[in-house]
């Protein structure tokens, strides 16, 4: 894969702007909680925008209207760079979690078969994931809503000002 300089934040409002148009449509808020500082990372921009696009797209489709969706950013204690997306929809039951990352599946749902789809974008998704070596899951609870989270290894990150081995040290 591609590896540019991606600045975080700036892809997140990217897509976000991108998702705006269906959320408005939809009656949906969409929100950020972006940790301030984040360095760079060494990642292909275009895949990751992608994987983000879907993301969002899944959640808006899966919230009812006055829902919410939420994208945040930050350095999680190990130095990973974690991003997720988080809507207040119909949520998924923990047994059919790993089945929606399974290509051509679409879970058995009155609102899923609502909209058109092959299946196979988080299965997509989680394959360009784990080509720049993160991983990404879903954590959900029917009812209550879905977190997508998508984790990046810190060895991606570009910290500025730390010297020649910037690119491998978390934060302090």
């Amino acid at each position: 894969m591609a590896s540019d300089q991606v600045e975080v934040e700036r892809l997140v409002l990217d897509c976000l702007r991108h998702a705006n148009a269906a959320a408005q449509a939809a009656e949906i808020a969409l929100a950020t909680d972006l940790h301030p500082g984040l360095p760079l990372l060494r990642a292909d921009e275009r895949r990751l925008a992608q994987v983000l696009g879907h993301l969002l797209s899944n959640a808006v489709k899966f919230t009812g209207a006055s829902g919410v969706v939420t994208v945040a950013a930050e350095i999680d204690r190990t130095g990973d760079l974690v991003i997720s997306v988080t809507d207040t929809g119909i949520g998924i039951a923990e047994p059919d979690i790993e089945r929606a990352f399974e290509p051509f599946t679409q879970l058995d749902s009155t609102l899923t078969r609502r909209f058109q789809g092959a299946g196979l974008g988080l299965y997509m998704s989680r394959a360009l994931v784990e080509g720049h070596g993160g991983c990404l899951r879903l954590h959900s609870r029917p009812g209550e809503g879905t977190t997508a989270e998508l984790r990046l290894p810190g060895s991606r990150l570009i910290w500025p000002d730390r010297g020649p081995s910037a690119e491998q040290e978390a934060p302090a």
